[in-house]
């Protein structure tokens, strides 16, 4: 019976193992939760747990966002070799989406490699007036970050503080568990 679970365990994806455990995330925050990979530029929604409807657009599983605006994609672009994240910023279209939009490529990139070195993106209505969201690194059993989790959260007085303080640890313990799990069922390799 155990040898069966495992088998069909190792044939789950990341997104299929982060379902749970996003689950209860969004059950424990009271927030929307997701999971998101890069794809060229763009951040790829691969796993979503909507809890309210925030944005003015909708998100679902496929939806793509430019990377360099959103807490997932600041950390997956922070994952990346300076010579990768610089020619891909230099591909992306920086544009000011919001009053709050950093588009300015040089003060873009320190806020990436800072998101690199807390092992976090805050984003702040910088996609979305109104919205925020703060996002962690999801590695694989080689340490390789592979995607990224993130919680989003309507902008309010002190929505950095309760981010920080309140969601922030939920969200890192989210993605060891993910991890722990991505971890047994899959190879070294996997990703």
């Amino acid at each position: 019976m155990l040898e069966l679970g495992f088998a069909y365990l190792g044939s789950l994806s990341y997104p299929a193992l982060a379902r749970a455990p996003l689950e209860a995330l969004a059950e424990k925050v009271h927030e929307s939760c997701s999971l998101g990979v890069l794809e060229g530029t763009e951040l790829v929604y691969v796993q979503r747990v909507a809890v309210n409807k925030l944005m003015s657009v909708s998100l679902g599983i496929g939806s793509r966002l430019p990377a360099w605006c959103t807490s997932m994609g600041r950390v997956l672009l922070g994952a990346l070799p300076d010579a990768e994240l610089e020619s891909r910023l230099a591909r992306s279209e920086l544009r000011r989406l919001t009053p709050h939009t950093c588009a300015d490529p040089q003060e873009l990139l320190r806020r990436i490699r800072q998101a690199a070195a807390d092992g976090y993106a805050y984003v702040e209505q910088e996609l979305e007036r109104g919205l925020c969201s703060v996002a962690v690194p999801l590695r694989n059993p080689a340490g390789t970050v592979v995607a990224a989790l993130n919680v989003g959260m309507a902008y309010r007085d002190n929505a950095r503080g309760r981010a920080l303080a309140e969601v922030l640890p939920s969200l890192r313990a989210t993605a060891a568990e993910i991890e722990r799990v991505a971890g047994a069922v899959l190879p070294v390799r996997g990703g």
